[in-house]
């Protein structure tokens, strides 16, 4: 259950709320459980925030600084994640399916059982994404389209690689074991490869 007095100020508004973060860094905010389906949340700071079982259904949080925040079981579906900064969140059991990724630093974020793709809804869009280090275990990457990505050292145990796009992805590294790659699209050619 989210703290009513992190709520009351996040209610504010993106600037009271990015300044009031700035001003006490050492509060650990909680809106666990908030729903804001469709809220423009662009550039906002969430790092560090307990955001779990948020509902975030097609939010805009790109450019958002959203690092080590714990978004475990969130439902992110649609939401626009494009350049935000996800590094060592934590997204375990999260809903991303449809979400837009491209370009967010997700680096070693734990990404544990997320579903990036179910029916009827087109798989995450995780073109030029820096992914290097980030725990894929058990995760469903359905249709999931991750060209052009940093990989490197990714883990990817149990994961669900069905038509998965990893056309000139960064894949040094990293640990496919018993995973079966021929339903995968799978082009090594890395003479474009991922942007820095």
């Amino acid at each position: 259950m989210a703290n009513q007095e992190h709520l009351d100020i996040f209610r504010q508004g993106i600037d009271t709320w990015n300044t009031w973060r700035e001003n006490h860094p050492e509060i650990r905010p909680d809106l666990s459980g908030i729903t804001l389906m469709r809220a423009d949340l662009s550039g906002i700071d969430l790092q560090g925030v307990d955001v779990r079982g948020a509902i975030l259904v097609s939010a805009n949080l790109s450019h958002a600084n959203l690092r080590i925040a714990d978004f475990s079981g969130a439902n992110l579906q649609g939401a626009n994640l494009e350049d935000a900064d996800l590094s060592e969140a934590g997204l375990a059991g999260a809903q991303l399916a449809g979400a837009n990724l491209q370009r967010a630093n997700l680096g070693n974020a734990d990404l544990y059982g997320t579903t990036f793709s179910i029916a009827k809804l087109v798989g995450a869009n995780l073109r030029y994404a820096h992914l290097n280090g980030a725990d894929f275990g058990q995760a469903d990457l359905t249709e999931v389209d991750l060209s052009q990505s940093n990989l490197r050292g990714a883990s990817f145990l149990g994961a669900n690689l069905t038509n998965t796009i990893l056309k000139k992805s960064s894949l040094d590294h990293i640990n496919f074991r018993q995973r079966d790659l021929s339903k995968s699209i799978l082009i090594l050619d890395t003479t474009d490869g991922p942007e820095k």
